[in-house]
């Protein structure tokens, strides 16, 4: 299975999540390992995944279950980088799957919850990923609760009649860690998302968590790209 990275995305410290689109079928597929994918994996250390890289995953087995329907199993031995796409090809690609409306991407299982986020209960909906048009321009900004936090990034936008404040987990704007939200990046984009012809956001859902110890665990509604139109394969080296 060849496919195209469109999501790289940070985990728990020293770990990722990946994904891409199938350049056979055109659908989104997330290669997954029999635990948790390790930071190793990226490009900037030795590893195939990087945004806009086309990899070879070599063998590969169907392991999704909604609303992961993405889902596949590799060996992480076997993937091989091909190449780059090349910027606008990547654009078009990512213009091609890109929605208006988030209910396009995840089905009428996404709901509100809390007051600027939805989700996803447990083995309900259609998917987990997708590319979304906001139809105004995001903000970016950060967050921090108590001195002693690393604080986290979030995005707002506005989608029909309601206003998300969503996390973003695009691993570009962190630091070595993975954790700590790193301000230069987050600045650079915060700029572009202003000023770039056009903006698509990557988006995807958690794995099942508990927002409170007495709710059920859903699967939470997260940005996990900032993609720009002049600059779709960014990165940051």
């Amino acid at each position: 299975m060849k496919i195209v990275i469109s999501h790289v995305t940070r985990m728990q410290k020293g770990f990722i999540c990946v994904a891409g689109v199938d350049l056979a079928t055109r659908q989104h597929v997330r290669p997954v390992l029999r635990s948790q994918m390790r930071k190793a994996l990226l490009a900037r250390y030795g590893g195939p995944f990087d945004i806009g890289r086309i990899v070879d995953l070599g063998w590969t087995r169907y392991v999704g279950s909604r609303p992961e329907t993405e889902d596949y199993l590799f060996h992480a031995g076997d993937a091989r980088v091909l190449g780059d796409m090349p910027a606008r090809e990547f654009w078009a690609l990512l213009q091609g799957f890109a929605k208006r409306k988030l209910g396009e991407i995840f089905g009428k299982d996404l709901l509100p919850c809390g007051l600027h986020c939805c989700a996803v209960d447990e083995g309900r909906g259609i998917a987990s990923l997708g590319c979304f048009v906001p139809s105004d321009r995001p903000r970016l900004c950060f967050q921090r609760h108590d001195p002693s936090s690393r604080g986290r990034i979030r995005i707002g936008f506005t989608s029909g009649a309601y206003d998300f404040e969503l996390a973003v987990t695009d691993i570009r704007l962190y630091g070595e860690d993975h954790v700590t939200p790193n301000p230069e990046a987050m600045q650079r984009a915060a700029y572009r998302l202003q000023t770039a012809p056009g903006v698509i956001l990557g988006v995807g859902l958690t794995r099942p968590f508990k927002g409170e110890a007495d709710e059920p665990a859903r699967h939470w509604l997260q940005v996990n790209n900032l993609h720009f139109e002049d600059d779709p394969c960014w990165r940051l080296d």
